[in-house]
């Protein structure tokens, strides 16, 4: 099996003299990345000048336009912008809710190929791993990053994806045991373990589908969101998820974290970035960790080349307390969004099938395991007898599947 990434270091974000000279990383994962999201396609990129950062005020200035173009909703407040010992610059956003996030920018010129392991960990990307298979994948990724745009946050103040309409209950096929589960709005993948710790780190690949508004009276308003996390099997779990979501002709990257029963504070609604474009056929990579020892969260996504990170932690002044992270879970899911009445709005169409690939999940032992290995179940979105999706099968690699549309539900 491969390795997703190294879990972010128990640092204070702004030590950014210490952290070049901590040494090897709690857990070395393969090829994911710390979560972030990013919305607005077509919205102008933006990437940070090396060596000087630029003022609070300033970026406020230049995310105004973008984030209200892109969304319009107001753009998250910057409160700190800090140059860090690279040559880069870490963003503090307040997300709302009281809650803060930050998110590193390297300098121009930065090349994750040639960067040291204390680099690669301070601007938010995955470690070189030494499985000659994620080495591969981690080589194309890297040689895919054309820059991290300058990060503008918009929190929504709503819940964008959500927990399961019920528990997924396991079925047994009749013919050879396999195991599958439907809920209302999920569709895809979850793993899940006794132990509340179990699950450390989850990441997966998928190509952006071509969303369209399906024909019908009863389909109108369709919503589509396709996302990795950990947590969220239960009402009174926490969950840390990130992906990406179509809703009106426009794409987006986003990131979220409940807290158990929607707690406040605690829970960072349906952020996304709008410096981030997303389109049909880009490729997508995201990863989100949970650092216990810390309580930081680590949420990174890569679209087309792109790269940028989404980090909350204690001193970060995110609220989290211990019960915000659950890890007895992991999941990989197409799902049906709810409205801002917390309603389940129609699934949004896709012609080619959503496939999946590379997905991995760390366990408590530092082990990294495929969605097989960890036990993962197919979960098919169903209203009664009417099915949405095929959940789909896993591949012969056993880390990933094709999820094809069936119904707006």
């Amino acid at each position: 099996m491969g390795s997703i990434r190294a879990i972010r270091r128990n640092i204070k974000r702004n030590d950014h003299k210490s952290l070049q000279k901590v040494g090897t990383p709690q857990r070395a994962l393969g090829v994911g990345l710390a979560v972030s999201v990013a919305a607005g396609m077509g919205v102008p990129i933006a990437i940070a000048s090396q060596g000087v950062a630029p003022s609070a005020a300033a970026v406020a200035s230049q995310q105004s336009t973008s984030v209200s173009s892109a969304t319009g909703c107001t753009p998250d407040a910057i409160v700190t912008t800090t140059p860090m010992s690279g040559g880069g610059t870490d963003y503090e956003f307040n997300v709302g809710n009281g809650q803060d996030v930050w998110s590193p920018v390297p300098p121009n010129g930065f090349n994750p190929l040639t960067a040291t392991e204390s680099q690669l960990t301070e601007y938010g990307f995955p470690l070189k791993p030494t499985d000659p298979t994620a080495l591969k994948q981690w080589e194309s990724l890297m040689a895919s990053y054309t820059g991290t745009p300058t990060p503008a946050m918009c929190n929504t103040g709503v819940i964008g994806a959500y927990r399961p309409t019920s528990p997924p209950t396991l079925l047994s096929d009749l013919f050879g045991g396999f195991m599958s589960s439907s809920t209302e709005n999920w569709s895809g993948y979850q793993a899940q373990s006794g132990s509340d710790t179990q699950f450390r780190a989850v990441s997966g690949n998928y190509t952006q589908a071509a969303l369209t508004q399906p024909s019908g009276t009863s389909c109108s308003n369709a919503q589509e969101s396709s996302w990795v996390g950990i947590g969220g099997a239960n009402f009174n779990e926490g969950l840390i998820q990130g992906g990406t979501a179509w809703s009106e002709g426009n794409y987006e990257a986003w990131y979220e974290w409940l807290a158990p029963n929607e707690a406040q504070p605690g829970t960072i609604f349906s952020t996304a970035f709008s410096n981030l474009p997303v389109a049909p056929g880009d490729p997508v990579h995201i990863y989100v960790s949970y650092e216990i020892d810390s309580q930081t969260a680590d949420i990174t996504v890569f679209v087309n080349g792109q790269h940028q990170s989404a980090i909350g932690t204690p001193g970060g002044k995110v609220n989290f307390v211990a019960n915000d992270y659950n890890g007895s879970s992991v999941e990989w899911v197409d799902e049906r969004p709810q409205n801002a009445s917390g309603q389940l709005v129609p699934l949004a169409q896709w012609q080619n099938a959503i496939t999946w690939s590379s997905g991995e999940t760390m366990v408590a032992s530092g082990a990294t395991d495929t969605i097989q290995q960890a036990g993962g179940q197919s979960i098919k979105m169903e209203v009664g007898s009417t099915k949405l999706t095929s959940g789909g099968t896993l591949n012969s690699a056993g880390n990933g599947f094709s999820d094809t549309w069936k119904s707006c539900g």
